[in-house]
């Protein structure tokens, strides 16, 4: 067979967008039913879930998910992509560090990626679970009008200001 240690259990659920969502509780429900599966056939099987988005981070829901499925899940994968719809060369001249704003998201929840990251690893650890990891599986220059005009200098930027907090991001070479 095949030896795989990554599993990703299901990509943004949550978005309404999407053709097929779940609610909370349902999001949780399958990832225990789809995690204690793995791990029983797997023990060694690293399991990333995808409960929330940038636009719609929330730190208490953060903690319940955690806690209801750290048993199985071992990271929080999260999906960030700057500036979506208003990302522009003066956006990105006035940020330093960048933030996760975005059309969906704006002040008071605008928060710089380590802050996103750090309230992660926090809701975690107060949901008991210290160790669940954080890893982006989707990040990038959000589009806009003016965003084909970036380089791949500005990516490098976005990508260091996740690496800076020992974010783990699958990349291909």
């Amino acid at each position: 067979g095949y030896e795989i240690t990554y599993w990703f259990l299901d990509n943004e659920t949550w978005n309404r967008e999407a053709n097929h969502t779940f609610t909370d509780a349902e999001y949780i429900e399958e990832c225990l039913y789809y995690g204690r599966a793995i791990k029983a056939e797997f023990p060694e099987a690293k399991l990333i879930a995808n409960p929330a988005g940038g636009s719609n981070l929330d730190k208490q829901w953060i903690q319940r998910f955690a806690a209801a499925t750290g048993e199985v899940v071992d990271y929080i994968d999260m999906h960030w992509y700057w500036a979506w719809g208003i990302s522009t060369f003066e956006h990105w001249q006035e940020q330093t560090p960048l933030t996760t704003d975005d059309k969906w998201r704006k002040s008071p929840n605008n928060r710089s990626y380590g802050q996103d990251i750090q309230m992660i690893r926090e809701a975690c650890a107060e949901a008991g679970y210290p160790g669940m990891g954080v890893m982006v599986l989707e990040w990038n220059i959000a589009p806009s009008r003016q965003s084909e005009l970036f380089s791949q200098s500005l990516i490098a930027v976005i990508f260091c200001s996740m690496v800076e907090h020992s974010l783990r991001i699958p990349c291909s070479l």
